[in-house]
């Protein structure tokens, strides 16, 4: 036993003397001639052992395995505790002489507790100076808070109270952080903290989550809000704020551009905030003007589909919001609808819809964002939103064209039907999946089936959380094909020893498995023996919850044991793995000239081919415009042909109808002068009849007779004239005709050629 606790206290020296060297940047050259003897194989399993030992002491049997966290902390020296015991006795020496100075009355009677006043010992300058401020505040602020407090909550003054309200501000006020949570803090305290940090640069965060400051004290930190430029990140969650308060607060954060980060969420319990419709209609116009917020969280506020819609509304034209907390807030598929009408393209990185009435009807509302690809969303939040089987084979079905989420989670639902299946092409698809959890999703072995026969394939999935399904172990096994996860996670899945072949099998395989968790199942101690021996084979696993099963409590402490040597082998190798990372750097230094210089050179080659394409773009485009105004010439020329074509068609019609009009009149001339030789045929004929009645009486009128011939003779040489006149004019008239025809034809000929070499030119 002494020469094991020997072996501990070398290896402890040695750890701190090589932690030591690489504070302090010793060359790794070095480091070996100053540390001349490493650990051995047997300091090693004594060590470990050691603190098994140490640490199984206190445990109870059958309490099952605790969850450890993945660093080992080493202890730090007795002279740091002694002197850090030192100094926190000091500071609550003058802690409680400080708060034993400040009377208080409470209804006219003085504070008892000042005649109890403890004689405290003579406290030296260097104590006081260490006592007096913490992160930058005065004590005495700090006794003021509580003074506020007690006058809030109407309570007597009570000094030890106070003393514990010091220290615990003093533990949780940390990293530029303002801390006063859960204390029950109203309208006065809320006045003391803003005289507090009026003019104090040193805190960036403000968190008073569950207290009871209300309106008037929200108008009271808003006016120092308006002062201190530094705080960025408010958290007003649970302090009775209503709708006015919210409705006031985002109208003084308009020209407040140093806030990035807001909460006014509502925890379970009293203090509720209600933002509803009325508080939401300010914050429409914050995101429309691209206000600097970031961070936005309304959980359980009342802001209901109305309020959900002016948010949204907002976030059309907003480019900064990444983070929205609408959970618990009664929403339906209405509030999927507005999705879909405002926000198809959004910057959001995290929503979080949880615990809100969705349905299967949200679910299509939501898949129809999805289904366009440009949904840029990270991680999205559907737990408790009442879906099933049909809406999250819609949903699935839209996630397979989607490349930017990463988280999902989909716990409390109902996903027992024959829709789950989608899953399957979910893990197989391009999506960057690295975060699903599915807890409480009534999945039974058919459904694990589907998941199974997708994790096999999927290599980006990281993290998988199945807890409180139905999967038994036939699902199990199926789950156990993945052999990329980071963090499993079966508590409560009805598993027994007959799938602790495939768990040890899907142990001893992957090498990226640290965290396995498989509380409240089915195995015993033959499980707790092949499962010890597979986390020896695989010295990833740096987490193994195996608690509250029928397991013998010594198989649980050998399972301890070996997962404290893989933290110890995880820890020991992180130094040479840090060591290796150290020497690339340093040549990557070393190289920092050549590749200053290589870099020149790329810069150099860039801007030449910058300008020979920018260049290239100079001429296509001047090649480009010279046809696009070449293009318009011939579309000038082409309209003017259009129009001269136009026209001539105008002249044709015109033509058309002065020449019929022109024949109309000749047919009526004809006919006119066919009427007069049809009455000249008849007084030809009627003359003719006159003269064979004259011949009978040639001897009685042989002297009429000749005048009257001679007559004959005019009458029928004026008809031959009148003949040949009237067949004169038709022969013109038809000449006429002929050349209108032909000309007309010629033109039409010459206007289809000159169409076809513009439509020639253009092609």
């Amino acid at each position: 036993m002494q020469r094991t606790q020997s072996n501990v206290s070398i290896l402890n020296a040695w750890f701190n003397l090589e932690k030591a060297l690489i504070d302090a940047q010793v060359p790794e050259n070095e480091q070996v001639t100053i540390i001349s003897r490493p650990p051995t194989s047997k300091m090693m399993r004594d060590y470990s052992n050691y603190h098994s030992q140490q640490r199984t002491q206190p445990l109870r049997p059958l309490t099952g395995l605790t969850r450890p966290s993945t660093a080992i902390t080493m202890k730090k020296p007795i002279e740091y505790q002694e002197k850090t015991a030192t100094i926190q006795q000091s500071q609550r020496k003058m802690f409680r002489k400080k708060v034993n100075q400040r009377p208080f009355k409470k209804y006219g009677f003085d504070n008892i507790h000042i005649q109890k006043e403890e004689q405290e010992g003579e406290i030296s300058e260097e104590e006081l100076n260490q006592s007096t401020v913490i992160h930058t505040l005065d004590v005495d602020q700090i006794i003021d808070l509580y003074h506020s407090k007690c006058r809030d909550r109407e309570l007597e003054y009570q000094p030890e109270h106070a003393v514990l309200f010091i220290e615990k501000f003093k533990k949780l006020c940390v990293d530029e952080q303002f801390v006063c949570e859960d204390n029950q803090l109203g309208l006065e305290s809320a006045k003391t903290v803003r005289d507090i940090l009026l003019y104090n640069n040193h805190f960036s965060t403000l968190r008073l989550a569950r207290n009871a400051i209300g309106d008037e004290g929200l108008v009271e930190l808003l006016e120092m809000l308006k002062v201190n430029k530094n705080i960025v990140h408010l958290d007003f969650s649970s302090n009775n704020i209503t709708a006015d308060g919210a409705f006031y607060l985002f109208n003084e954060l308009i020209p407040l551009h140093s806030i990035i980060s807001i909460e006014l969420s509502s925890k379970d319990g009293l203090n509720r905030n209600k933002v509803s419709v009325k508080g939401c209609e300010p914050i429409e116009t914050i995101l429309k003007y691209n206000h600097p917020l970031q961070f936005l969280g309304l959980r359980g506020t009342s802001i209901q589909n109305a309020g959900f819609e002016c948010i949204l509304s907002g976030l059309q034209t907003n480019n900064t919001l990444a983070y929205l907390n609408v959970s618990n807030n009664d929403l339906n598929e209405e509030a999927c609808n507005y999705m879909v009408q405002y926000i198809s393209n959004c910057n959001l990185v995290e929503l979080d819809l949880s615990y809100n009435p969705l349905g299967n009807n949200g679910m299509d509302y939501l898949s129809r964002i999805f289904d366009k690809g440009s949904f840029m969303l990270r991680k999205l939040n559907l737990a408790g939103c009442e879906i099933k089987s049909l809406g999250i084979l819609k949903f699935f079905q839209s996630l397979a064209v989607n490349r930017f989420l990463e988280r999902l989670i989909l716990d409390e639902n109902h996903f027992s039907g024959n829709g789950f299946n989608e899953i399957e092409n979910v893990l197989t698809s391009r999506i960057p999946l690295t975060y699903l959890s599915m807890a409480k999703c009534s999945i039974n072995a058919t459904g694990a089936d589907f998941i199974g026969n997708g994790v096999e394939r999927n290599r980006t999935l990281k993290t998988l959380i199945l807890r409180d399904n139905r999967l038994t172990d036939a699902g199990a096994e199926c789950v156990f094909k993945g052999l990329f996860f980071e963090k499993l996670d079966l508590k409560r899945c009805n598993l027994t020893d007959k799938c602790v072949l495939g768990l040890c099998s899907m142990i001893k395989q992957s090498t990226q498995l640290t965290t396995l968790l498989l509380p409240d199942n089915g195995f015993h101690d033959s499980s707790g023996i092949v499962i010890c021996e597979a986390i020896r084979v695989n010295s990833s696993i740096l987490n193994l919850d195996i608690c509250e099963n029928p397991l013998s409590y010594k198989y649980i402490d050998q399972i301890n044991k070996v997962i404290e040597s893989n933290r110890l082998k995880y820890e020991l190798d992180r130094v040479p793995m840090y060591k290796r990372e150290i020497v690339k750097l340093n040549n990557i230094i070393q190289q920092k000239p050549t590749l200053e210089k290589d870099q020149n050179e790329n810069q150099q080659k860039k801007a030449r081919s910058l300008q020979t394409l920018e260049k290239t773009i100079e001429e296509k485009n001047r090649v480009k415009i010279e046809q696009i105004q070449k293009t318009t010439d011939m579309d000038a020329r082409l309209q003017q042909i259009q129009q001269q074509s136009r026209q001539m068609d105008i002249d044709k019609i015109k033509f058309d109808n002065e020449s019929n009009m022109h024949l109309i009149k000749m047919d009526d001339e004809i006919n006119d002068y066919q009427k007069k030789m049809s009455e000249c045929h008849q007084v030809i004929t009627r003359l003719e009849k006159e003269i064979r009645g004259l011949k009978d009486q040639r001897h009685v009128r042989k002297g009429q007779s000749d005048s009257r011939l001679e007559m004959l003779r005019q009458l029928n040489r004026a008809e031959e004239r009148a003949l040949q006149r009237a067949e004169m004019e038709k022969k013109q008239l038809e000449e006429r005709i002929k050349a209108m025809s032909g000309k007309e034809s010629i033109t039409s000929r010459r206007k289809t050629k000159q169409l076809s070499q513009i439509i020639q030119q253009k092609q």
